[in-house]
Formats: structure tokens, C-alpha cells, sequence
């Protein structure tokens, strides 16, 4: 999602979600990065295809997977809050 000149991305590494962070004009360079949540489903295309982000009055959420979403505020990148649907036992 391109915002103010940058890009803003999700990416999984392992078994955790980030806010990934680049600048368009210098091709492969991560401005700043941030975890966001532990992954809830197994690594698959289905969890990267759910995978997106919204963006209006300074507020990022960031939808990482079905049952994960997480809300930054880009200004000060605080995470305002997330949530994480429970999983049966």
C-alpha cells in the first residue's frame, strides 16, 4: 500500500507477521520494520491471499491473516491495539 511515498507491506517471517516498510525509490531498502502478531494458521497461500491493509486518518490496520488483525498508528508507529480470534482446543 504506497502512503506518502512509501510502501507498506505485510510479510511473514517463520511464525510471525510484520509491518515491512520500503522506500519505492531505492528498490529493496526496508525503511523500518515491526512485528505485529504471531501467525494463528500454518503457512500456506490461503493465509498470504487473506493477507491486507487499510489505511485513513493516520491509522494502519493491518488484516495478517483470517482470525489476526493489528492497528498502527504510523506517526508515532504505537501499536493501538490487535486481535487475535481464539482457536478451538
Amino acid at each position: 500500500l504506497p502512503i506518502n511515498g512509501l510502501l507498506y507491506a505485510l510479510a511473514r517471517r517463520n511464525d510471525e507477521y510484520l509491518l515491512v516498510v520500503l522506500d519505492r525509490r531505492k528498490p529493496g531498502h526496508e525503511v523500518w520494520s515491526q512485528p505485529l502478531a504471531t501467525a494463528s494458521l500454518p503457512f500456506n497461500r490461503s493465509a498470504v491471499r487473506g493477507s491486507f491493509l487499510s489505511f485513513a486518518d493516520g491509522i494502519l490496520v493491518c488484516c495478517c491473516d483470517s482470525q489476526t488483525v493489528a492497528a498502527i498508528e504510523l506517526t508515532t508507529r504505537a501499536l493501538l491495539w490487535g486481535y487475535q480470534a481464539r482457536t478451538a482446543n
